[in-house]
């Protein structure tokens, strides 16, 4: 009987009772008696996956890109308004300085090309110091020197004091561009860098706007009787050594630092940006990069296209100034007008050209349209029209075009894999683009040298052959540039 009745009694066990699954990750457990899971007599809903709002973690992950945009962008705006105000005021200064030291056209090339050798030189080393020491230390530091050179080249009385002025200025500004575009790949996610790299280029055309007329209007006046180039250079050089302080204090150097952004804005930066990271970097040489040939196809028809901005960003005031025999102030207003309109294009063209995806022929059609004006100038030299549309329609292409190409050719470089060597020579994106920008500048030393060689033509003097053969070596860089776009962009 008793037997009997053991058997009819449940037995416990110590074992875990099967454990049943529903729908929407819910389990039950049956109870138990058993002193291991005291818990687990209770039904216990677990989801299977976080359901916690998605779209809250995506307007988070959007306010933090928007937080990084205001703060950083507009003051990096600012900060290359300056920098371009400093290199080429030398461009308007030279109407007085021709006046009232006697410099030659030669003179005043040698002086503005000469800048560029010692800019080439220290770009790439400027970059790396970016990527491995602190872009908050060295833009700061690099402003308030350069600011000092532009306000001692004030001072120059002497072709041999210009040289000195302008080759130290270069030194300084040298890691500022590729410095600011390593720094923007520490903010800015693949998504969002190309606009704001675009962004960023905008403020080249906007500066001519602000500058142009400032120069022509300090030009104008004599005060405490100094010459007023001499003020141009004073007075420009102040705001970088301003804005140089402010930098040291107001940039953050990565994500992680910044304490104007939200514990998880911070944490959502650097996770993003190290899933970008490629999974298997390897070590970058010059050499390497320079074995790259679409950075080599990039840099050509950067190097082509620099020959010919900076002829005209130099020697426009010149230009104009014999052509129209206009006063300094006059000059400096009408020089903003091809600029105002570039800056306008270059918004649209880089709204068109992200609207539509298209890249190659966003800055192929300008340039034919830039070859065509040029072919104009040889025919019409002296034309001021031809010279306004050609300014301004040259700049129509840079947010959507070489830059946008650039960037892109530096992604697919470095994520290429299998069949091409160049993803494995240039996947160090703070070496890559620095160094394509480092072979186009070496352009800008040739198209102010080529000004010395047609010194005596009288560059926008009457009718000579050394004038009109000035004009004519226009052609081959735009024919070089587009042809090398063309090519490059995918």
């Amino acid at each position: 009987m008793r037997a009997t009745l053991q058997l009819l009694q449940p037995r416990r066990s110590s074992t875990q009772p099967p454990r049943v699954s529903l729908s929407r990750g819910i389990s039950l457990y049956s109870p138990t008696a058993s002193s291991e899971q005291p818990k687990r007599g209770v039904a216990v809903a677990r989801p299977a996956v976080d359901v916690s709002a998605p779209g809250d973690s995506k307007s988070a992950a959007d306010r933090t890109r928007r937080r990084i945009t205001v703060r950083l962008l507009p003051f990096l705006f600012i900060l290359y308004i300056v920098n371009y105000l400093d290199r080429t005021s030398v461009a308007y200064a030279a109407l007085g300085m021709s006046r009232e030291l006697g410099f030659s056209d030669r003179v005043l090339g040698l002086g503005a090309g000469i800048f560029f050798i010692s800019y080439v030189a220290l770009q790439i080393p400027g970059a790396l110091l970016v990527e491995r020491w602190s872009a908050r230390r060295l833009i700061a530091a690099a402003m308030t020197v350069w600011g000092s050179m532009t306000a001692l080249t004030g001072l120059v009385s002497s072709p041999g004091e210009l040289y000195l002025a302008r080759f130290l200025l270069g030194a300084a500004e040298a890691s500022f561009f590729p410095g600011v575009v390593v720094y923007l790949s520490h903010w800015f996610v693949r998504q969002d860098r190309a606009k704001a790299s675009s962004r960023f280029m905008a403020a080249i055309p906007l500066s001519f706007v602000i500058g142009s007329p400032l120069a022509g209007w300090i030009l104008s006046h004599r005060w405490l009787g100094i010459a007023g180039w001499r003020w141009l250079f004073m007075l420009e050089g102040l705001p970088a050594i301003f804005l140089g302080t402010v930098a040291f204090f107001y940039l953050t150097d990565w994500p992680r630092e910044a304490v104007w952004l939200s514990p998880e804005g911070r944490q959502w930066v650097e996770q993003k940006l190290e899933e970008e990271k490629p999974a298997h970097k390897r070590p970058v040489t010059v050499w390497a990069a320079l074995g790259s040939g679409m950075v080599l196809l990039l840099a050509a028809a950067a190097f082509f296209d620099y020959f010919v901005e900076y002829s005209f960003v130099f020697w426009f005031p010149t230009l104009l100034k014999r052509q129209s025999g206009l006063s300094d102030l006059w000059v400096g207003l009408l020089g903003s007008v091809p600029y105002a309109a570039a800056f306008a294009a270059m918004l649209i063209a880089g709204w068109h050209s992200d609207r539509t995806g298209e890249r190659r022929w966003h800055s192929a059609i300008p340039q034919i349209i830039a070859g065509i004006a040029l072919a104009c100038l040889l025919v019409l030299p002296y034309s001021t029209p031809v010279m306004v549309v050609h300014t301004g329609v040259r700049h129509f292409r840079l947010p959507s075009g070489l830059l946008g190409d650039a960037h892109r050719a530096a992604q697919r470089v470095s994520r290429r894999g299998g069949g091409g060597n160049d993803q494995r020579r240039c996947q160090h994106r703070g070496l890559c683009r620095p160094l394509r920008v480092w072979i186009s500048e070496h352009s800008h030393r040739f198209c102010n040298f080529r000004a010395d060689a047609h010194d005596g033509g009288r560059l926008g003097g009457r009718s000579t052959g050394a004038a009109r053969s000035g004009n004519a070596a226009f052609a081959v860089p735009v024919a070089g540039r587009l042809v090398s776009l063309v090519f490059a962009a995918p």
